[in-house]
């Protein structure tokens, strides 16, 4: 386990989250600075994909399923999302087909149940359930589960943080 890809799973959820609060206008920021923080947390997230395989496989799976249930709509997302393919792709990775489909069907679940009205589903927990049972079944690495719980834990911190008013 390396810490630096640790901190960058830390750093991309908080700047996620932050761009998640400013394209739905409960920060009052001009919209560059929303475009920026999409950007900055592309170019984490493709770093980290390059160096990682675990983050390869969980931030590509995370990609798809929220790609398939139509859940990146905004401008600062979208731009992250091509900095992720720009740097991915001028890189190149081989990644597990099956590891990173179960990922993608994962998280598409979580996607799709997290507006369903019930608590616990809203902090969606279908993948992280999901990447202990592969840990436990020696398909990944026992980090892997450490690197989601982090990007996922600091991603509800910053929505508590800056939702106070």
């Amino acid at each position: 386990m390396s810490l630096l890809v640790l901190s960058g799973f830390i750093f991309s959820g908080a700047l996620m989250k932050l761009a998640d609060e400013m394209e739905d206008e409960r920060l009052l920021l001009p919209a560059g600075v929303a475009y920026l923080t999409g950007i900055a947390y592309g170019a984490l997230i493709g770093l980290l994909m390059i160096f990682d395989k675990s983050a390869a496989h969980l931030f590509g799976g995370i990609i798809i399923g929220c790609l398939v249930t139509g859940k990146i709509d905004a401008e600062s997302h979208y731009l992250a999302l091509g900095t992720i393919l720009l740097i991915v792709l001028s890189k190149g990775l081989v990644l597990s087909m099956l590891l990173l489909l179960t990922i993608a069907v994962l998280a598409a679940i979580d996607e799709l149940t997290s507006d369903s009205g019930r608590e616990v589903l809203r902090y969606r927990v279908v993948l992280k359930i999901g990447v202990v049972l592969m840990v436990v079944l020696g398909v990944v690495h026992w980090y892997a589960a450490l690197y989601l719980l982090s990007f996922d834990g600091v991603y509800l911190v910053m929505g508590r943080l800056l939702n106070r008013s």
